[in-house]
């Protein structure tokens, strides 16, 4: 099932995340935008659940690593650097649990990195 960008709210995420959660494609992803930025942030479907896949290529990823290792660090997820074949470098976590307890480190994430808050507008794209 391959959903387009759809608008949504914080509080929605945890529909996707059991979406792309609970499929049967083993190459499902799921991107959440920020709306009026060129911020994103985007997971794949992982054995374990879901891993984080954030790439360090423009200035504003590069200037978001250091918000990702703390909230990392405070979420106690371990973080793996991940240097590509065509050379962009990612930060990966794999995210643990079940759907509802992923959707909330990810809300987590979103509001402590990004700033994101509750009447923020998201967008979700999707292919599970």
């Amino acid at each position: 099932m391959n959903i387009p960008n759809i608008t949504g709210w914080l509080r929605e995420i945890e529909y996707y995340i059991h979406n792309l959660m609970s499929g049967d494609n083993d190459t499902a992803f799921l991107v959440i935008e920020i709306s009026g930025t060129e911020d994103f942030i985007q997971f794949l479907k992982d054995e374990k659940g879901v891993q984080l896949d954030f790439p360090l290529l423009t200035d504003r990823q590069k200037q978001l690593e250091e918000r990702l290792r703390q909230e990392a660090l405070e979420q106690n997820l371990e973080l793996l650097e991940n240097n590509e074949t065509d050379g962009i470098q990612y930060l990966n976590m794999t995210l643990k649990g079940s759907s509802l307890e992923v959707a909330q480190s990810i809300e987590s994430l979103l509001i402590n990195i990004f700033g994101v808050n509750a009447n923020t507008m998201l967008g979700f794209e999707m292919d599970v």
